[in-house]
């Protein structure tokens, strides 16, 4: 069970630096929060409505709707009502929103893939085996 452990704490310890690294990099290049970034990064996989957002952000609808009111203050999203349901808010990211996720993604892959140069073939190929079993795990 020991070696369960360590792994664990490692997988952990590799979390907590790619989102801190996420995190410096649109922190940086755009002044966001970490919620105002978990927002985008949702948005940009297709959950629209404030609801569903809030939901899978795990905070509460006034919380949520501070962070999206700087976002759209700041250009990066816009609101509107679903035209079947006008009580559903949808949340979609503006040409500037989808511009800085852009460059904040491509920044992020591009340290990533500097990363993975460094390792050796076989290394690549282990890990990525290694990290497809345990995506099929969760």
């Amino acid at each position: 069970m020991k070696i369960e452990q360590d792994i664990a704490l490692q997988i952990y310890s590799l979390m907590r630096l790619m989102r801190k690294n996420v995190t410096n990099t649109l922190t940086l290049a755009h002044e966001l929060s970490m919620v105002q970034i978990q927002a985008l990064q949702l948005i940009s996989e297709g959950h629209e409505t404030m609801r569903v957002l809030a939901n899978e952000m795990h905070v509460k609808m006034p919380t949520l709707t501070t962070h999206i009111d700087k976002l759209e203050k700041a250009g990066y999203v816009k609101r509107s009502h679903d035209s079947d349901d006008r009580r559903v808010i949808r949340v979609t990211m503006t040409a500037k929103g989808k511009t800085a996720w852009k460059k904040s993604m491509d920044a992020k892959m591009e340290r990533m893939q500097k990363m993975l140069q460094k390792m050796s073939l076989k290394d690549k190929k282990d890990l990525q085996r290694i990290i497809t079993n345990i995506s099929k795990g969760l």
